[in-house]
């Protein structure tokens, strides 16, 4: 009768193992490999630039997440779909280099933290788009408050939002305390 919890520990072990690697499988697919067009288009548009990192995203088309290092030693971020269409680019940029003067759109004394450039080339289906549209994602701190705003290449806000959580993982609410509202107390019960 013993050898039946010793069966049975036996058996989760095995389970245990057998999930353990089906998981590593998964996550090592996370890590995928890019298609040899999509790598084609990458090398045409970004002569010299090295990919730091792949991630396949998950949905009916087939793209793919690259972080690449331009020959210039700046980094941007590019979306390719498996047939080699680049869909959009991400990269931090200056804010003297908006093509819009921002002191026009963010309140008196607001200071810009960051500015990130999103050049959509194609979306969903992969369709081309016609003329790559570009916004700026405007992230600013007025009054010790943080705040985001996109903003499109004519200098119209397309969104704007108050930013009261914390989503850069330093412990607090990107407002300089750690609560929820920004009144200083903790309001977590």
């Amino acid at each position: 009768m013993k050898r039946k919890p010793a069966q049975a520990a036996v058996l989760i072990l095995i389970a245990a193992l057998v999930c353990s690697i089906a998981i590593a499988k998964r996550c090592h697919d996370k890590k995928a490999s890019l298609p040899a067009q999509a790598e084609k288009s990458l090398t045409e548009s970004y002569p010299g630039a090295s990919i730091k990192e792949v991630q396949k995203d998950e949905g009916d088309v087939k793209l793919f997440e690259v972080e690449l290092a331009l020959a210039d030693g700046s980094q941007i971020d590019v979306t390719v779909a498996d047939d080699g269409t680049i869909m959009e680019t991400k990269n931090e940029i200056e804010a003297s280099t908006l093509p819009f003067d921002a002191s026009t759109i963010i309140p008196s004394g607001s200071e810009i933290k960051e500015v990130e450039s999103e050049v959509k080339y194609a979306v969903l289906a992969p369709v081309a788009l016609a003329q790559p549209e570009t916004t700026y994602s405007l992230e600013i701190l007025t009054d010790g408050k943080k705040a985001e705003l996109e903003v499109a290449a004519d200098g119209t806000v397309l969104e704007s939002k108050a930013k009261c959580h914390d989503d850069d993982e330093n412990g607090d609410d990107d407002n300089g305390d750690d609560d929820d509202n920004g009144d200083g107390e903790d309001n977590d019960d």
